[in-house]
């Protein structure tokens, strides 16, 4: 979830409020960039913009409940800095992640004892694309209840004819 163009430029204090919100257009343009998974992100506090790098991740079970599920709360932009950039090796052609800088995160794990398990199950997707358009039935403010709030309105909004607030925009 990342905020649409509109959204920063409706909240409180507008575009000038952006700045600390990195998409590179450059990197967003690119063929083999997933621009279907992303979603409109706008604050549970109407009129503010999130600053959170939030990761909620809710695998479902054979038995349909969420246990297994964490959060990452962290640092890191969606920036080539942030996550590192992938190379491949000219003479062996092996991947390899190539980092410029650290980011700092913690990984908050959600057991059956203190996470809440959703009530709201669908059948496990067998793609990417599926799961993203049933991301819509999990709930994850009851799954995560207790642990780590869910600062945004979840499920997020495609962009439609929109498109993602692009950093250094005015």
């Amino acid at each position: 979830m990342f905020p649409s163009y509109e959204t920063v430029q409706k909240s409180l204090r507008g575009t000038s409020t952006g700045g600390t919100i990195c998409l590179d257009p450059n990197y967003y343009k690119r063929d083999q960039f997933p621009k279907e998974l992303f979603r409109d992100c706008k604050s549970k506090r109407a009129g503010l913009l999130l600053h959170s790098k939030l990761l909620f991740a809710a695998p479902m079970q054979a038995d349909g409940g969420r246990g297994g599920a964490w959060a990452y709360v962290g640092s890191a932009n969606l920036s080539e800095s942030a996550w590192g950039r992938l190379t491949k090796n000219k003479s062996t052609k092996q991947v390899k992640l190539y980092c410029r800088n650290w980011e700092c995160g913690v990984v908050i794990p959600v057991n059956r004892s203190t996470g809440h398990q959703s009530q709201n199950i669908h059948t496990p997707a067998t793609t990417p694309l599926q799961a993203t358009a049933q991301d819509q039935d999990i709930n994850l403010d009851s799954i995560f209840e207790g642990v780590v709030p869910v600062p945004m309105n979840f499920p997020g909004v495609e962009y439609g004819q929109g498109r993602p607030w692009f950093r250094n925009e005015q």
